[in-house]
């Protein structure tokens, strides 16, 4: 009975699994948007005193690449690619799917729970043994993905790099330069959301 009902599931998932599998290798292979001959323009228009190459705001030079990276976010280990402007997901996209995550994890963990009950109950023992494994898998996803969610989500609203935060840099909308003299777009710590902890 049991296998009559995973093949349907198995099956109507691995279009899925395939297209997120296709998605990662796009990801992996796309260039992350390096600066070619806007960098020797810009490096033109904006010399610096000591001499060393002037990068524009949200640029940064990263060892896997020649040229600096636009829009740089982070280091994706999975990947083994920087992201940045080009192979960037769209960040409500991956909020939906950490989302989809901890309502799977809280779902499993309480379906688990009334299942163990159940089970115990019965006097099946190795089923129950079974389902604490996965019950302990359930609860240890949502805890996982709930800061990662929250961090994710604060990026998302403040339109904020990863890399940004790191560096405790805020990127403060109604500062930036719009054709009215020189404001700095980026600050450290004194932004509109205080320093960090």
């Amino acid at each position: 009975m049991s296998m009559q009902v995973e093949f349907p599931l198995i099956y109507r998932d691995l279009p899925s699994a395939y297209g997120l599998r296709g998605y990662f290798l796009c990801c992996r292979g796309c260039e992350p948007a390096c600066f070619c001959q806007e960098l020797e323009a810009f490096t033109q228009v904006n010399p610096t005193a000591d001499g060393s190459v002037a990068l524009p705001r949200r640029c940064h030079k990263m060892w896997l690449f020649k040229q600096p990276i636009r829009r740089y976010d982070h280091y994706c280990r999975w990947l083994t690619n920087a992201v940045g402007l080009l192979n960037h997901r769209a960040p409500p996209e991956f909020v939906l799917m950490l989302i989809g995550l901890l309502v799977i994890g809280t779902a499993g963990t309480l379906v688990d729970f009334v299942l163990l009950v159940w089970t115990s109950s019965e006097g099946h023992h190795f089923t129950g043994f079974l389902l604490i494994m996965h019950l302990t898998y359930s609860v240890i996803l949502t805890l996982l993905a709930g800061p990662i969610l929250r961090l994710h989500l604060t990026f998302v609203s403040r339109n904020e790099l990863a890399n940004e935060y790191k560096h405790n840099l805020f990127y403060i909308m109604r500062d930036a330069p719009q054709g009215r003299g020189k404001r700095e777009s980026l600050r450290g710590g004194s932004g509109s959301g205080g320093p960090k902890p």
